[in-house]
């Protein structure tokens, strides 16, 4: 009898021991399940508010008949960078930096390159997106010349980096 209570000792122990470990690599690999969520997650923000920048230089495109600011002869590039708010909530989302390129805007490309990096500051990182667009700018229609150019401002090509 004594025999077989000194064999369930070492054998709970064992046991205890055996799950302990099971449950330590199942906490370890959702801990690590979570931290790749998370940042699929910020990368997918930081992407929509470089989409946001897009946007927002395309609009001040169309509207600002001043936008850019003009510079020097030299100057092709103009950059801006601001802050977005959750429309809903008010609180801080993140942050774009517009990069406005006119080096095409004349013949024979009539393209305007948009830059726009979003950026969204986690607890851990800073995970920055930029995503760019060539806006057509033509004063004609691309397939048909002799027409006003009804696309203007639209995106021609887009990619992300």
């Amino acid at each position: 009898m004594n025999r077989s209570r000194a064999f369930l000792l070492p054998l709970a122990l064992m046991l205890a021991i055996l799950f302990g470990i099971i449950g330590g690599a199942f906490l370890y690999s959702q801990a690590v399940l979570y931290g790749g969520a998370a940042k699929i997650n910020g990368e997918l923000q930081a992407r929509s508010v470089a989409e946001v920048g897009i946007e927002d230089a395309r609009c001040k495109l169309q509207r600002d008949i001043d936008f850019p600011p003009a510079g020097s002869q030299e100057q092709t590039e103009y950059a801006y960078t601001e802050t977005y708010l959750d429309p809903i909530t008010g609180n801080r989302v993140g942050s774009y930096t517009v990069v406005v390129d006119h080096t095409h805007a004349n013949a024979p490309y009539y393209v305007i390159v948009v830059r726009s990096t979003g950026s969204i500051a986690t607890v851990d990182i800073n995970i920055l997106k930029t995503v760019v667009a060539e806006l057509d700018v033509s004063p004609n229609n691309r397939d048909n010349p002799g027409q006003p150019n009804s696309r203007y401002l639209q995106i021609l090509n887009w990619r992300e980096k």
